[in-house]
C-alpha cells in the first residue's frame, strides 16, 4: 500500500479553522455561545481491532448547550496524534445536517485511515479525534481529544477504491448539491450564475445518479455504508432526478434537458437513467425503479422508426439514428428481459443490438461509428451519410449488449463479438504510462473524456464476468488509484482533474465528469469485493 498517504485527506469546504476554535468563543445571549462537548465513546486509549466482519465504530459525544437555546451541529475531525486538527486527516458530519451526537464510521474507510498513517498487519497506528459543535455563528471544539489506536488485520486493494468512492460522493453532496435551488445537481463548482440557477443539464443530472447507483451496489459488501446510502441519499436523489420528468407536446413521459415542460428530450440521456433504474431494482426488489426503467423503455421505443431500417434517434425531432442511443437501448432490452421474463424486452434488445452492429460498426477494427443520417432529412431514400467518428463509450455499450445477449441466448457468437471489440477499444485508447504516485509503470487512456470512459468500464467489466480475463478492469483499477493519489486530486475537495496526467487540480470542476469518477471508483471496489 505504499504511497497511500494522500488517501483520506478529507478537507469539506466548510472545514474548519481549529486554531480560531482552540477557546469557546464569545458571544451575547443572542448569539447563543456554545459549550464545548465532552467526548464520550470509543474511551481515550482505545484500541479497535478493524476486522473484516465489523459493522463499523461508534463515536459519540456529549450534547452541545446554547447558552439561547438553538441547535448545535457537529462535525468529527480525525488527525494523527502530533496533528492540531488545522489540516485533519478526515472531517465527517454524523448525518445530513450534523445534529445527531453519535457517527458511524464504515470499517473501510478505518482501515484505510490507519493504512494512510503507516499501518500494516501487526503494527497498529494511533491517532487521536475530535467534535466541532457550531451554531453557524459561535463554535466550541472539545477541551480534551480522545486518542485511539488502530490494528488493521488484513490486505484489500479494494479497500482504498471503496473508501475514496464513498469520500468523493460526500464531496460532490456538498459542492454540487447542497444549497442549490430545487435541491437537484449543479453544473459546476464553483458555481456558475447560469441558466436554472446553474442546474446540470439531465446528462449531468444522469452521471451523478449513476455514481449513486454504483454506490448502492458497492454499500452490499458494507452493513454501515449500506445505510448511510439509504439514509442520506435514496429519496433525495430519486426525487430529484425526477424532477426533470415531463410529457412534451403530450408525447410519453420522459426525461427532459431541464426541469421544465416545454425542455427537450434526448433518447440517449434517457437511456442512461433507464439503467441505473433497472439495476436498482435487481438490487432492491423495490418496484418503483422498475416503474421508472419501463416508463423510459416506452420513451425510447417513441424514438424508433423504420427510417434507415431501424435503430434510435439521439433526441425528439432529429433524423439521424445513434450508436449512443441504441447499443445502450439494446442493454437496456436486455436488462428488463432478466429482470421480468418478458419476451418483448429481449427481442427489441437483438433487434437494436444487430441494427448497430451491422450498421455503424467498423469492419476493420470492429469499434464503432458515431452516427448515421440522410442527406436529404426530407426524403427517405437520399443517400446515406455515416460520422465514422468513434468514441470510448460507443465501443463499451456494444460489448455489454454483447455479453448480456451471450448469457441469455448461450449463442458463441455475441460473446466473440464481445471480445474483438474489447480488445481493439484497448489498443486503441490505452498506452503505456509512468504513474509517480504509484510508483509503477500502467496503462492510461488516450482519451480524457471521463464520462465515456466510465461507460465503456461497464462494459469490460460484464465481459470479465464471463470470461475471467481481468486485463481491462485492473487497468482501470490502476488508472482509478492513481487519480486519487496524485496531484489531479484536488486534497482540499476530493474532485478529480477530468485529465489524470495533471499536475495539479482544475479550478473549475463539471458534475459529469465527477459523478462518473465516482461511478467507476465503485464499480471498481464492488468488482473486488465480489471476487
Amino acid at each position: 500500500m505504499k504511497n497511500i498517504v494522500s488517501i483520506c485527506i478529507l478537507a469539506v469546504a466548510s472545514t474548519l479553522c481549529f486554531s480560531a476554535c482552540e477557546k469557546e468563543e464569545k458571544g451575547g445571549l443572542g448569539e447563543g455561545r456554545v459549550q464545548e462537548v465532552e467526548l464520550r465513546a470509543p474511551v481515550d486509549g482505545s484500541t479497535v481491532t478493524l476486522a473484516e466482519n465489523s459493522d463499523g465504530l461508534e463515536f459519540k459525544w456529549s450534547e452541545a448547550t446554547v447558552s439561547n437555546g438553538t441547535l448545535a451541529f457537529y462535525t468529527v475531525v480525525f488527525d494523527k496524534v502530533s496533528g492540531d486538527f488545522s489540516q485533519p486527516l478526515m472531517s465527517r458530519r454524523p448525518d445530513k445536517l450534523g445534529s445527531a451526537t453519535v457517527l458511524t464510521v464504515p470499517r473501510m474507510t478505518l482501515d484505510s485511515l490507519a493504512r494512510t498513517l503507516g499501518a500494516t498487519v501487526g503494527n497498529p497506528v494511533d491517532i487521536k479525534w475530535t467534535v466541532h459543535a457550531s451554531t453557524g455563528i459561535n463554535s466550541a471544539v472539545a477541551k480534551q481529544p480522545f486518542n485511539l489506536k488502530l490494528e488493521v488485520t488484513q490486505d484489500q486493494q479494494g479497500d482504498m477504491l471503496l473508501t475514496a468512492a464513498d469520500q468523493m460522493m460526500d464531496a460532490l453532496i456538498t459542492y454540487f448539491l447542497d444549497g442549490m435551488p430545487l435541491d437537484v445537481w449543479g453544473e459546476y463548482y464553483p458555481r456558475r450564475n447560469t441558466f436554472w440557477d446553474g442546474a446540470s443539464t439531465v446528462w449531468g443530472q444522469g452521471a451523478a445518479f449513476s455514481g449513486y447507483t454504483a454506490l448502492k451496489s458497492m454499500g452490499e459488501h458494507d452493513p454501515a455504508l449500506k445505510a448511510k446510502y439509504a439514509t442520506l441519499y435514496d429519496n433525495r436523489l430519486l426525487t430529484s432526478i425526477d424532477k426533470f420528468r415531463n410529457q412534451r407536446q403530450g408525447g410519453p413521459e420522459g426525461y427532459a434537458v431541464f426541469p421544465g415542460g416545454g425542455d427537450e428530450r434526448f433518447y440517449d440521456d434517457n437511456v442512461w437513467i433507464g439503467l441505473d433504474m433497472v439495476d436498482l431494482y435487481m438490487l432492491t426488489d423495490d418496484t418503483k425503479y422498475l416503474e421508472r426503467a419501463k416508463l423510459v423503455w416506452d420513451f425510447v421505443l417513441s424514438g424508433t422508426n423504420d427510417l434507415m431500417g431501424g435503430g434510435v434517434h439521439w433526441k425528439e425531432g432529429d433524423k439521424g439514428k445513434n450508436t449512443c442511443s441504441t447499443a445502450p437501448a439494446a442493454v437496456l432490452g436486455a436488462k428488463l428481459y432478466q429482470a421480468t421474463n418478458e419476451q418483448v424486452y429481449l427481442d427489441k434488445a437483438k433487434e437494436f443490438y444487430h441494427w448497430v452492429k451491422d450498421r455503424l460498426q467498423d469492419p476493420e477494427d470492429k469499434l464503432y461509428w458515431d452516427n448515421m443520417k440522410l442527406s436529404d432529412p426530407s426524403n427517405p431514400g437520399s443517400t446515406v451519410i455515416i460520422d465514422k467518428t468513434k468514441f470510448t463509450y460507443n465501443a463499451g455499450q456494444p460489448v455489454q449488449a454483447a455479453v448480456l445477449l451471450y448469457e441469455i441466448t448461450g449463442d458463441n457468437q455475441y460473446l466473440t463479438d464481445a471480445q474483438e471489440t474489447a480488445e481493439s477499444a484497448y489498443k486503441r485508447w490505452f498506452k503505456p504510462y509512468h504513474s509517480a504516485a504509484l510508483g509503477e509503470e500502467i496503462v492510461m487512456w488516450t482519451d480524457n473524456n471521463v464520462w465515456f470512459n466510465a461507460i465503456l468500464l461497464r462494459g469490460y467489466i460484464e465481459l470479465c464476468h464471463v470470461d475471467n480475463n481481468e486485463k481491462y478492469v485492473q487497468a482501470y483499477r490502476k488508472i482509478m488509484q492513481h487519480a486519487w493519489m496524485s496531484p489531479a486530486r484536488d486534497v482540499q475537495t476530493n474532485l478529480l482533474n477530468n485529465d489524470f496526467k495533471a499536475n495539479g487540480p482544475r479550478p473549475e470542476s463539471g458534475i459529469l465528469y465527477q459523478g462518473a469518477c465516482v461511478e467507476m471508483l465503485a464499480r471498481l471496489a464492488d468488482f473486488e469485493a465480489k471476487k
